[in-house]
């Protein structure tokens, strides 16, 4: 289901939004779509990896954050310069978090 929200965006932006659109033969709210859901998705992989890298979530839990599977957030880590630190404790609790919510 799709909803309608409302915002307001300096000048700028609508601006470069158009551009991208003329660029791409797509409208202005596809354009938007595809900017908020990446957006988003960065938002997501950036909190994701500061909990992990400060021992606030498990790479299980941190990979859930993230919203991508557990291998493609250990490619994240690498990417990010984050040193994988995964005891025997982290599993148990991944398995915990898993049983929970598979």
């Amino acid at each position: 289901m799709n909803k309608t929200i409302s915002g307001h965006l300096p000048d700028h932006l609508v601006h470069d939004l158009d551009e991208l659109g003329k660029l791409t033969h797509r409208s202005r709210s596809e354009v938007l779509r595809d900017v908020v859901r990446r957006g988003v998705a960065a938002e997501r992989l950036d909190c994701a990896l500061d909990a992990y890298r400060k021992h606030g979530a498990s790479l299980g839990r941190a990979s859930a954050i993230a919203g991508v599977p557990v291998t493609v957030f250990l490619d994240e880590l690498r990417r990010a310069g984050v040193p994988l630190n995964y005891t025997r404790d982290d599993m148990v609790e991944d398995l915990a978090w898993a049983r929970d919510h598979v």
